[in-house]
């Protein structure tokens, strides 16, 4: 009787981990489920400090997707201490501003990518894509 070896995991097998940050439920839980249709783990707090208890808890994700606007901690503060204690954390920061300067400043400040609201799943998806591509 063979038996059969074990497969080593790699990056490309490991289910990528996405901590999703916003107070709109519904968004949250949009956004959960098409991050697992597209093959990834989802997490969700509901604003900055939830998210900021987690991280310093011990939860690991490959990547934080924020909002800005949030009671408690917004998402410029998550952004800042991610940036200070987790530096190696790609954020995606999503924003209603329209902007461009919010969003140059938010780049400046350590922001892998922004995405403007509203914005499609297919828009989110290359912009992961394109983060842990350069993982």
């Amino acid at each position: 009787m063979k038996r059969k070896k074990k497969k080593k995991e790699t990056m490309k097998d490991k289910a990528y981990e996405i901590l999703i940050v916003d107070d709109e439920k519904d968004l949250r839980e949009m956004l959960l489920a098409a991050l697992e249709f597209f093959g990834y783990k989802g997490l969700t707090a509901e604003n900055g400090a939830v998210a900021w208890k987690m991280l310093n808890s011990g939860v690991n994700p490959d990547l934080v997707i924020t909002d800005i606007n949030m009671p408690e901690m917004d998402g410029r503060e998550l952004l800042r201490r991610i940036n200070d204690k987790f530096p190696n954390l790609p954020v995606i920061v999503i924003t209603a501003y329209g902007a461009v300067k919010t969003a140059d400043k938010l780049q400046v400040a350590g922001a892998d990518d922004y995405i403007e609201k509203p914005f499609s799943l297919d828009r989110l998806s290359k912009s992961i894509e394109k983060i842990f591509n350069r993982k």
